[in-house]
């Protein structure tokens, strides 16, 4: 079930590893997802394993770097 909140405390130790690892470092200094992306071209992960969810890249990235991430608030990238 997918929270109302995300937080860095959802996350077991092997996301932060995933993100930094599934992405290259493009010439602009933007980083560029090379793993599973939905069908608007989003970079997606799934957290939780089988029974977790599936959440975008750049809101987990915020959530793990900035702090609490409320749904409904919109993260630009």
């Amino acid at each position: 079930m997918r929270p109302v909140c995300l937080t860095r405390e959802l996350f077991h130790s092997r996301i932060e590893t995933r993100l930094l690892t599934r992405r290259v470092i493009l010439i602009s200094e933007c980083w560029e997802w090379t793993h599973y992306r939905n069908e608007k071209g989003y970079g997606i992960i799934r957290i939780g394993g089988k029974n977790g969810w599936t959440e975008r890249v750049h809101r987990v990235a915020f959530a793990l770097w900035n702090g609490p991430l409320d749904e409904g608030v919109i993260v630009l990238h």
